[in-house]
């Protein structure tokens, strides 16, 4: 935790490391499946895990990250490091790398209402990764 991307490009290559990391164990699982001969387990497998991180990682992710930056916007002492930390582009990042349990903590929750939203995408996250498991 001691070195934190400060800027896009370095806030992009660790959310794509993120993504990469979180399919790690779930492209691995898939790879079991196919070469114990479990091709049909494997597609089903497959299917579920990208049809929830479809629905959770790419939609929700964008509406929660909507809600965050609303809500920060929403405090009444926020302080000027702040500000620059609540546009909707560094709640995204935050959405994305919690939701991938990669969090830095460079960009934490302002309220009691962005603590909740954090606690969604974090089950999010994990529900996404154990379900198509099942």
């Amino acid at each position: 935790g001691h070195v934190v991307p400060k800027f896009e490009v370095g806030r992009a290559v660790c959310s794509l490391t993120a993504m990469l990391g979180y399919m790690c164990p779930l492209v691995a699982a898939f790879f079991m499946f196919v070469c114990m001969s479990q091709d049909s387990l494997a597609f089903m497998a497959g299917k579920a895990f990208w049809l929830a991180y479809f629905c959770t990682a790419l939609l929700a992710n964008f509406i929660l990250a909507a809600l965050l930056s609303a809500d920060c916007f929403g405090t009444e002492d926020l302080e000027s490091w702040m500000a620059e930390e609540c546009d909707y582009g560094s709640q995204l990042y935050f959405a994305w790398m919690t939701f991938h349990l990669r969090a830095y903590g460079e960009v934490a929750p302002t309220g009691p209402a962005s603590n909740v939203i954090s606690l969604v995408i974090v089950i999010f996250g994990s529900l996404c990764w154990v379900v198509p498991l099942f």
